[in-house]
């Protein structure tokens, strides 16, 4: 692991109630303990039904925080994750996990803190962490037929820690540096003159039918 991404650090939390006084650690610190155990005791605890969700330590992995809200970020980390939730896929997210691992992107893969769930952490640039979100969740969709959670884009997204000795790290992880070049804006009055008619519209859809174009060619734009 480069020393630059080694060393950043990230804010660690009591629990999902605690908005200050977090503590922090680095990445190192933070994937170590997720492979041998650190928080292994609650984890555990959580997914017997003995502990709450609510008092599980957690952590912001895209950097360091003074308090849980995205204008609080003191530091990136240049890390950004993703949420992948078994129910919504139809793939075994065992064999998600093994997929995932030839993107050269991805630092680091681990279960979440039920242990159903995966947690995938891409390695991106720091201002542009909601354009990273967009590209990476499309590029799931369209390449790997998986569903990412969309509600997690925020840069102040807390995470639950989690035990998982046989988490992924790629320790020469690149930089995600694939974005889709923005649309020109069309003027909207540009047509305000114009009627129209209903074979206007049949004519469209002949062609559409008959050119077999496809208006919808991946998951997010149908």
């Amino acid at each position: 692991m480069s020393n630059a991404i080694q060393l950043k650090k990230i804010s660690i939390f009591e629990n999902a109630m605690s908005t200050k006084n977090a503590k922090s650690l680095t990445l190192n610190e933070y994937f170590d303990g997720i492979i041998n155990g650190r928080w292994q005791d609650e984890v555990i605890e959580y997914r017997s039904g003995k502990r709450d969700k609510a008092k599980i330590t957690a952590i912001t992995a895209s950097g360091l925080f003074t308090g849980r809200k995205d204008a609080d970020l003191t530091e990136h980390s240049g890390l950004l994750v993703i949420d992948i939730d078994e129910k919504d896929q139809t793939i075994e997210v065992a064999k998600i996990k093994e997929q995932l691992k030839e993107i050269p992107e991805v630092f680091a893969i681990h279960y979440s803190l039920g242990g159903k769930g995966l947690a995938v952490y891409f390695r991106i640039n720091k201002s542009k962490h909601f354009e990273s979100f967009d590209a990476i969740s499309k590029m799931l969709a369209n390449d790997y037929d998986i569903i990412s959670d969309l509600h997690c884009s925020n840069i102040g997204r807390l995470r639950f820690v989690s035990y998982d000795p046989e988490c992924h790290l790629n320790y020469g992880a690149t930089v995600w540096n694939y974005f889709e070049k923005k649309e020109q804006k069309v003027n909207e009055h540009a047509y305000d003159s114009h009627v129209f008619s209903e074979n206007d519209i049949d004519y469209v859809l002949s062609q559409i039918k008959e050119r077999q174009i496809n208006i919808a060619p991946d998951y997010y734009s149908w």
